[in-house]
């Protein structure tokens, strides 16, 4: 329960780095995958699950008003549940980009 906390916290403080512009970068999966990674214990797994991510997300751009994912989302959730339950890093990345939309 508190690794599920921590990474809730981690989500909040990501979204307030990239709405205020001190990161541009808060939201991209090869960021936040290592991040996440590193903070429940295995970055190893952020950051293969990031770059795989990162290479999914690489042509998503936002136009206008429209938004398309929520790729700091998808981020967090696949490393979390890929490092907290177990499940192998293809799945967690499925799970991941179905919880992003």
């Amino acid at each position: 329960m508190l690794q599920a906390l921590i990474v809730a916290l981690i989500y909040w403080a990501l979204i307030l780095l990239y709405r205020f512009g001190a990161n541009g970068m808060a939201d991209r999966p090869i960021f936040v995958g290592p991040v996440v990674g590193f903070v429940l214990g295995d970055i190893t797994t952020g950051v293969l699950i990031g770059a795989s991510l990162e290479v999914i997300y690489l042509g998503v751009v936002n136009v206008g008003g429209a938004t398309s994912t929520d790729t700091l989302y998808a981020t967090c959730m696949a490393v979390a549940l890929s490092i907290m339950t177990g499940i192998p890093q293809e799945a967690a990345i499925t799970l991941g980009i179905a919880l992003g939309y």
